[in-house]
């Protein structure tokens, strides 16, 4: 198996843009459609009111749920999805995001989780530049959406990404996790 070139990894540049309905991809704007209706007129929905069900089934593998700790920020992994696994070469369930690796990717994460987390709203990355082991370079979309139990602060942060085909054979090409 070829290894990543994970050293290249820090080499990659991050857009971010508030989510608009009708503007992201089909399954990206579904999950954002239920994320809106449920949260009302609250800056963000509890979890026990988000269904799953309501999310296309392609999607879900790829789909990553946080839990927010303060006082230090930190955020678990309560929830990682099946298709980052693969991609990704680990489940990440019960870690911090701190211990992702390599660590430009934990600090990119550390950075849009607290983004989503101080601002309180949704928020969409593109990321751009991250390379495969052929130093093809690769951009993926991102979806961070808040929920909140008491209406002050943000206590989970849904996040998912690189959910088409052709984009999760280079992710899998730069954790060097692709089967061949």
């Amino acid at each position: 198996m070829v290894k990543p070139n994970i050293e290249n990894a820090a080499s990659f540049t991050v857009e971010v843009y508030p989510p608009k309905l009708g503007e992201l991809n089909g399954d990206f704007n579904d999950l954002f459609a239920h994320w809106v209706d449920i949260k009302g007129d609250k800056f963000a929905p509890t979890w026990r009111d988000f269904d799953w069900q309501k999310i296309s089934t392609k999607l879900v593998p790829w789909i990553a749920i946080v839990d927010v700790s303060y006082e230090p920020l930190d955020f678990t992994y309560r929830f990682w999805g099946t298709a980052r696994s693969e991609s990704q070469g680990k489940d990440y369930t019960g870690k911090s995001v701190r211990d992702f690796r390599p660590i430009s990717i934990s600090e990119k994460a550390m950075k849009e989780y607290g983004q989503v987390a101080e601002e309180k709203v949704p928020l969409h990355y593109i990321t751009n530049g991250l390379t495969n082991f052929i130093n093809k370079p690769f951009s993926y979309h991102s979806l961070r959406l808040p929920f909140s139990y008491d209406g002050r602060q943000v206590d989970n942060i849904l996040g998912v990404g690189l959910y088409d085909t052709e984009t999760a054979g280079y992710a899998a090409d730069f954790y060097g996790t692709r089967k061949k």
